[in-house]
């Protein structure tokens, strides 16, 4: 994937990102918005307490107004009437106020509470038949009777009252007004969902983005083992020469190797590159093979002894395409290696570089009579084939005709050799 597209997928995780936050956080406001608001009650129990024959009283903020109940007060003798899920035919209430007292269960509120209302109560307290605090209750369509709900050990405390005999006064007033928030399930879920989905495609991201990385630097470190390789050949054909005394080197104090910065002295072996800047061998051939430029002027010495070589992008692209194509990251840097992962080197060539001039020759063969190359023969013409392999040919020298564009030097085949032997015209493959 190239670094377009990376950014495209980063940009869209993003904006993916950002929405289901957005639409989360909107959803849980929407859950903020619809808080519950519930009022409490004080409960006031009165009694004479049989052990000791003394009034009893105490007042909690125990109970709770139903939803539908107004918040008023009420007060009456309590009476218990037990779930209330049937009419009430076998209660006698009294003929003062009075207030049912209701276990929770079977049936739902409203029924309770009507079958109360039907005997005139003046209200319905309803205990919980669990442990679990108090709630809000929905009764529709009972009426303005006042309604509300006690915990499980008040309401058994007086249920014990009244099953010894004993009368118990209730009264009942408002208390404080509480408003919660109520926590929207389906928002927390979809939010849940969400933060898991995101983590599962950033995390594959991670993964690809890595592999990726890595399959990058694997082709780049290859690319440049094999521009290594290419540059070893091409070194062979720089002329090295051998400094002696008398040279114009070692005349001039101030000429020195650029790389290792010393004077050059008699019997060492220099370098002359294509662009006749002058280096130690042993200093610059590490320096050529690694970088394949002058260190002076940065001269591309492949492109100047003829050889045509994709750039290093264009190798990298195609070196990482092999590698995805053969589904390795490691590859295989051997000699046998697939053609598919040597297609980008298939193109390098040495192309036919124009024939020296006659002049620069004869004052290069008077001049420099100690220059020499790593071989003792001519150099033959690189060609890199098709297949990727390459192979050396000695071609006979002859005249040759120039053609224009790049196409190269071509030799006519009934083009007879002619008399100079220094020129060593390439093919171009």
């Amino acid at each position: 994937m190239v670094v377009g597209e990376e950014r495209t997928f980063v940009y869209g995780l993003c904006l993916l990102l950002c929405v289901m936050l957005w639409f989360g956080s909107a959803q849980c406001m929407v859950g903020e918005d619809a808080a519950t608001e519930y009022t409490k009650a004080f409960v006031n129990v009165t009694y004479i307490d049989p052990s000791t024959n003394k009034l009893h009283s105490e007042k909690e903020e125990v109970g709770v107004y139903g939803k539908n109940s107004p918040t008023i007060e009420a007060r009456g003798i309590v009476v218990n009437v037990g779930n209330a899920c049937r009419p009430l035919s076998h209660i006698t209430p009294p003929k003062k106020q009075w207030i049912a007292l209701v276990v929770r269960g079977i049936c739902d509120f409203r029924i309770k509470i009507n079958h109360a209302k039907s005997l005139n109560a003046s209200a319905v307290v309803v205990y919980n038949h669990e442990t679990s605090p108090p709630e809000t209750m929905a009764h529709e369509g009972t009426g303005n009777i006042v309604a509300i709900m006690i915990s499980r050990a008040k309401g058994l405390e007086i249920v014990t009252l009244l099953d010894n005999g004993t009368q118990v006064m209730m009264h009942i007033t408002m208390g404080t007004h509480t408003r919660y928030k109520v926590i929207d399930k389906t928002s927390v879920l979809f939010v849940s969902i969400s933060f898991i989905v995101l983590m599962i495609i950033s995390l594959a991201w991670l993964v690809f983005y890595y592999i990726q990385r890595f399959r990058y630097a694997h082709a780049r470190d290859r690319s440049q083992r094999r521009f290594a390789t290419v540059a070893k050949k091409a070194i062979t054909k720089i002329p090295v020469k051998t400094i002696r005394k008398g040279d114009k080197e070692v005349e001039w104090e101030h000429d020195s190797c650029a790389v290792c910065i010393d004077n050059y002295k008699p019997s060492d072996v220099v370098r002359v590159l294509p662009c006749k800047h002058i280096f130690h061998k042993l200093c610059v051939d590490p320096w050529l093979i690694e970088h394949r430029t002058c260190p002076m002027c940065k001269l591309n010495i492949l492109k100047a002894l003829g050889y045509l070589v994709p750039s290093s992008t264009e190798s990298l692209n195609i070196d990482v395409e092999a590698t995805t194509t053969n589904g390795s990251f490691l590859g295989n840097d051997t000699e046998d290696e697939s053609v598919d992962q040597d297609s980008a080197w298939n193109n390098i060539v040495t192309v036919a570089l124009p024939p020296p001039d006659p002049v620069a020759t004869q004052e290069n063969q008077g001049g420099d009579q100690s220059m020499e190359t790593d071989d003792d023969q001519p150099s033959p013409a690189v060609v890199i084939s098709e297949t990727g392999t390459e192979m050396t040919e000695r071609l006979p020298t002859g005249d040759v005709d120039q053609e224009s564009g790049s196409e190269g030097i071509q030799l006519s085949p009934t083009d007879q050799p002619a008399a100079d032997s220094n020129a060593n015209p390439a093919v171009t493959v």
